[in-house]
């Protein structure tokens, strides 16, 4: 069944230096801030941030577990996986997979996850939050490209989304400085790496 969510809060997400990790990945067993580096110790891993000097957020690089004593100098240590350049932010670790996100602007921003044991990217996404696992599952809620900034919009909802219509126009009533965005609740299965739908829709307001 489908479903429609109308959000009255202005989704902007300010990036900081202290980006929250996804409620449900793994805890880590101890974390050290260097200001310009900063590393996350895991049993099998530890995921090292280095602070970028040509833009913001961080090159993002995991190495095998070792000794904590050398725990700073592990960063020169030969990684089992970088993650792509960019202005890049560690948001959590489930089992063997890495959640990044990248991008400075409000959302929605982008979600990249990678099988550390593979080295690669297993999927990437658009995406508004909340993101949280679920049991083996990531939740979050996926960009799906639409946006409205008047209720006379040359761009039509699609024959599928035509229940969402009253909602949205009512909240381009309410405030009419602002344009609206479409996301969908779906579930990522983080085993086989396969997306779910819900039909469960959100329109929230973005900049």
């Amino acid at each position: 069944m489908k479903k429609v969510i109308s959000t009255v809060a202005i989704t902007v997400f300010f990036v900081s230096f202290s980006m929250a990790l996804v409620v449900g990945s793994h805890v880590p067993e101890s974390f050290s801030d260097w200001r310009f580096l900063r590393a996350h110790v895991f049993s099998d891993y530890v995921v090292y941030e280095l602070m970028q000097t040509d833009m913001a957020g961080f090159e993002v690089k995991v190495v095998q577990t070792g000794p904590t004593t050398g725990l700073k100098i592990g960063f020169f240590s030969r990684p089992i996986l970088v993650v792509e350049d960019g202005p890049n932010f560690f948001m959590g670790l489930w089992k063997d997979v890495l959640i990044i996100d990248t991008g400075t602007a409000p959302e929605p921003r982008l979600l990249s996850l990678y099988y550390i044991p593979e080295k690669r990217l297993v999927h990437r996404d658009s995406y508004f939050s909340p993101i949280v696992i679920d049991g083996e599952r990531l939740l979050y809620y996926r960009d799906i490209g639409l946006r409205f900034y008047d209720s006379d919009n040359e761009k039509k909802l699609p024959e599928e989304l035509r229940f969402l219509e009253e909602n949205l126009v009512s909240m381009l009533k309410d405030q009419p400085y602002l344009g609206v965005a479409i996301s969908e609740k779906v579930y990522l299965d983080l085993l086989i790496f396969e997306l779910v739908n819900t039909g469960e829709y959100v329109i929230r307001y973005v900049q």
